[in-house]
């Protein structure tokens, strides 16, 4: 049981467009977090973070810069490691801290037979502990490395047990094995079962099961209840399971119902590969454009001509930042339309006239900032008096050759 694996492939970070670490991981992708607890890590893994400072779920992307070793906890030892959560920070965690996100989403369809098969020759014995695979095996092999499971984490101080017993609690949830429900119900009422035998047989001894944490043990989280008694912790943790379901099929259901994506699947991986994610983002950002500047062209001999500029300024600015998204980069608000019209015009030659016509928009007036504030002008004059000279077909005219330019650079044919 000291032996941990590496049971999660090596992943080509440059493959995929990732969230920053330090970013908080939404709700939507909890569910894709391995509650594996014998996976290992390595330096470089692009992993999840439960940051234990903060009350409830709070998950952050993270990566692991280096293996520690194991540390004695208890009568027991965890694995530790160095971790970057970014701005610059780095902590020192444990493993049952740092979840990989699983490579493959799992069987979804009840419809699906399942097989229990002998482990092939050679395979790990930790493996039968895998999100992906606990339910091929036999499941006397199961409930035996549960209990393996179990005799190890209970040597383990308060604090890395209850994480530790967590993880194996959501790990059987039927919740969260969707397709696996029957079998996960079995492995998850020996389970429980388990943890209760164990705790009863501590009480009748006299004392609490396993070692306590270092130092004073009065803190706010033990002071209501017996933190030995992990039935305590059940309701909680079944909330946390079913959220995780929920979450994951609120999402799946939004993404399939939007343009595209009727072929959708949960997957982290997939979603975030290099120009998947960014393409997707990008159609969304050009879709929003055209209407924008559709909207602006709503004001054409409305005497708002300042309304015609400012929705013209948006409708450009999000069809350069679509261009930004299909390189990888993501919405600024620090980048004005000219210094954004700048960047974009380094990412391809048939991008280069984008800053020549953004710069001829500016001297029809389109602005941000002047079409809307009277502080801007000399007084007594505000924006809606400011543009009286403005050609304002002209003005759409350019708008829409630089979504037009766009919209063949992205090679999408997006039509609204």
């Amino acid at each position: 049981m000291n032996t941990k694996v590496p049971l999660q492939k090596v992943t080509l970070r440059d493959a995929f467009t990732l969230p920053d670490p330090g970013e908080e991981i939404p709700e939507e992708w909890h569910d894709s977090l391995d509650m594996n607890i014998l996976h290992s890590f390595m330096p470089g893994d692009y992993v999840g973070f439960l940051d234990p400072s903060v009350q409830g779920e709070h998950y952050v992307y993270a990566v692991v810069l280096e293996d520690l070793g194991l540390q004695q906890s208890g009568a027991g030892h965890v694995h530790m490691y160095r971790i970057d959560v970014g701005g610059g920070q780095q902590l020192e965690v444990s493993t049952h801290d740092l979840y990989h996100f699983r490579q493959c989403a799992p069987a979804s369809d009840s419809s699906k037979a399942l097989v229990l098969m002998q482990s092939p020759p050679g395979k790990a014995a930790a493996a039968g502990l895998s999100g992906g695979d606990w339910y091929q095996q036999p499941l006397s092999e199961v409930k035996e490395k549960v209990d393996a499971c179990l005799a190890e984490v209970w040597s383990l101080l308060e604090e890395e047990r209850k994480k530790a017993i967590r993880r194996l609690y959501l790990c059987y949830h039927p919740d969260k094995n969707l397709g696996q429900e029957v079998l996960a119900n079995e492995i998850f009422k020996y389970l429980k079962e388990k943890i209760e035998e164990m705790e009863n047989k501590g009480l009748k001894g006299g004392s609490s099961w396993g070692p306590k944490s270092s130092g004073s043990s009065s803190g706010p989280k033990s002071s209501s209840r017996n933190s030995w008694n992990f039935s305590n912790y059940w309701s909680e943790w079944d909330q946390q399971a079913h959220r995780h379901q929920q979450r994951r099929q609120e999402f799946t259901r939004q993404r399939q119902s939007g343009r595209g994506g009727s072929n959708f699947t949960y997957n982290f991986w997939s979603f975030y590969r290099s120009g998947t994610k960014g393409m997707e983002e990008a159609r969304r950002w050009l879709r929003q454009a055209e209407y924008d500047l559709r909207a602006a062209a709503n004001e054409v001999a409305n005497d708002s001509t300042e309304w015609l500029l400012y929705k013209t300024y948006r409708a450009v600015e999000k069809a350069l930042t679509a261009v930004e998204y299909k390189q990888g980069g993501h919405f600024d608000s620090n980048l004005s339309v000219p210094m954004l019209a700048a960047k974009v015009a380094t990412h391809g030659q048939e991008l280069t006239a984008i800053r020549d016509q953004v710069s001829k928009l500016r001297q029809h007036g389109m602005d941000d900032k002047k079409t809307q504030y009277p502080k801007y002008h000399s007084p007594p004059t505000i924006p809606n008096e400011a543009f009286r000279t403005c050609k304002e077909k002209d003005v759409l005219l350019l708008g829409q050759e630089i979504l037009d330019t766009v919209q063949r650079w992205l090679g999408q044919g997006l039509k609204m």
